[in-house]
């Protein structure tokens, strides 16, 4: 998997003057990100009213973008960035140079139980749902636990669904199964939201999966020149937006969550 990733880190394109490496349809993606980065503001706002300050790991950071988001956003909070990817966090580092952040670093590690720091807040987007072995992840919770301060929380941002699915290098797990993870290492739910565009699925599973047989190359490939092709990006922009409308009037089978634990002081 850090091979994978390895891989991801150099492989990039630019849109709307930014780098992204997802393979996502670029439109989705960043309207998603939008709203996911609200609620995390939200979080740490209402955090920070009671502690004043915070230590935040951010725990598989890529390329450091929610990284840098939040260390601008809270200037007195101390930030770091983990990740098993030494091109990401090298791609981490330049953002944070160009930014001048000075409340951030980065760090290459395999796992979080190999940084000596504690924390407040430990932020994980995006990372469980490419760890597919249950006892693997039951293992980084366990590490969590250990590294959170007292009453911490643990924000966690994760591909989920109605039923399991799997693929080489992902999982989309029930929304249960995640609640089940970190009860069963101590952690309470306080809260879970669900950011979903079932209109877009629909479009990106019928047209656009139709629409990636006409492309050579392998998945990821597709991926990358659908969210290089100026065609496919205005589409995939129409598409997200006209989403938004349809979406109220639908039920979503998929999505991402977001989790908000707590971790509860007598650990079993």
């Amino acid at each position: 998997m850090s091979k994978y990733w390895e891989d991801r880190g150099n492989i990039y394109y630019e849109y709307k003057g930014e780098e992204y490496y997802t393979i996502t349809p670029i439109p989705y993606y960043a309207k998603r990100r939008e709203i996911l980065l609200n609620k995390i503001d939200n979080i740490i706002y209402r955090l920070i009213e009671s502690d004043k300050t915070l230590k935040i790991c951010d725990f598989g950071c890529g390329n450091g973008y929610l990284t840098c988001h939040i260390a601008l956003k809270f200037p007195k909070c101390e930030i770091i960035g983990i990740d098993i990817s030494k091109s990401m966090i090298n791609k981490a580092k330049e953002r944070t140079g160009v930014l001048k952040v000075n409340n951030l670093s980065f760090q290459v590690l395999k796992d979080i139980s190999m940084i000596e720091n504690k924390f407040d807040v430990i932020l994980i987007v995006a990372v469980l749902q490419h760890v597919i072995d249950y006892r693997k992840v039951r293992s980084l919770v366990l590490s969590i636990y250990d590294k959170i301060n007292k009453s911490g929380k643990v924000l966690v941002f994760e591909a989920t669904s109605e039923t399991q699915r799997t693929g080489n290098t992902w999982i989309r797990r029930v929304e249960s199964d995640y609640v089940k993870i970190f009860k069963e290492n101590n952690f309470k739910l306080l809260n879970r939201e669900l950011i979903a565009f079932p209109f877009f699925n629909i479009y990106e599973l019928r047209i656009l999966g139709i629409l990636k047989k006409f492309i050579k190359g392998n998945s990821i490939q597709k991926c990358m020149v659908i969210n290089k092709n100026k065609f496919f990006i205005i589409l995939n922009e129409f598409m997200i937006n006209i989403s938004i409308f349809f979406d109220r009037f639908m039920k979503p089978k998929k999505g991402n969550t977001l989790f908000v634990f707590q971790k509860m002081n007598n650990k079993l």
